[in-house]
């Protein structure tokens, strides 16, 4: 199985001239934590950050072209805090898959079956202890949507979604985090499709936390690489504001890490602070 994953915040998709005022048209933003490390970047910098998250996006759309998926498990993360919609649930599964690129795949040739691995994916993660809460007719999360734009233009694929609460506790541990990827591993074993998972949001990530923590960012990336499964299972046992936030959508990437059961490979990082963000792009190629 194909694994990915990528920093996916609407900033990625501006040109680099836009992203100051992006920055600041943040409601969110209400003071700025790190002001010396942000006016340290200049244009030409931030021009660098966005063509390399364009060459993220790109080495992702190659994978996938060399790989031929039938279909693309995407792992997003609720980022608003509304109780109704992620108070009730750990995990979260779409009702129907959707077409990414339906000018390109008829629904005739692939929907049929693609809502049968669906389906089955949905009992098959119900008979190894995660009951997947379902929707019907809710937007796609902001980090899931913003990477199926980027990566528009790659081969066409049918959408299953699976939103990983990161808002509202009781969150998801790591260690339940990476179970739910081995769980989908062992299920998509029995079957014939061809398929890819990718992972979206993170890394270090306002609002909560309001700075870019690279070290933390570097740390985590590198056991992904060993891959280090104590340290990643053990992740949120500690009790800090730093991993709470958007900074908790790594959640996607330890799952991604327990469904393809390899080292991942660093595509890049780099730490955009007019962007708030840990940028961050990587690759498990099957075995």
């Amino acid at each position: 199985m194909l694994g990915m994953a990528a920093s996916s915040d609407p900033c990625l998709l501006l040109p680099a001239e836009e992203w100051e005022a992006a920055y600041i048209a943040d409601a969110v933003i209400s003071e700025d934590m790190q002001p010396y490390l942000r006016a340290g970047e200049s244009l030409e910098q931030v021009q660098e950050y966005a063509f390399r998250a364009k060459a993220g996006f790109g080495a992702l759309q190659e994978a996938m072209r060399e790989y031929v998926p039938d279909a693309l498990i995407v792992l997003g993360c609720r980022r608003d805090e509304s109780p109704s919609q992620v108070a009730t649930f750990s995990f979260l599964s779409d009702a129907d898959e959707t077409g990414s690129n339906s000018a390109a795949v008829s629904s005739a040739e692939y929907q049929p079956r693609q809502r049968r691995l669906g389906a089955f994916l949905r009992e098959e993660l119900v008979t190894r202890g995660f009951d997947l809460a379902w929707h019907q007719g809710v937007e796609p999360p902001e980090s899931v949507s913003v990477a199926l734009q980027a990566l528009a233009g790659a081969t066409p694929l049918r959408v299953i979604s699976i939103v990983i609460n990161t808002s509202t506790p009781p969150l998801p541990s790591a260690e339940r985090c990476w179970a739910l990827g081995v769980a989908l591993r062992d299920a998509l074993s029995t079957r014939r499709e061809r398929v890819a998972i990718l992972a979206t949001g993170g890394l270090s990530h306002d609002p909560l936390a309001r700075w870019v923590d690279e070290p933390f960012d570097r740390w985590f990336l590198d056991a992904l690489e060993a891959p280090d499964v104590d340290a990643l299972t053990k992740l949120f046992k500690v009790d800090t504001e730093v991993l709470l936030g958007r900074t908790g959508e790594i959640r996607s990437w330890i799952t991604v890490a327990g469904a393809c059961g390899v080292r991942a490979g660093v595509v890049d990082y780099f730490a955009a602070r007019q962007a708030r963000l840990g940028v961050g792009f990587s690759l498990w190629q099957p075995e």
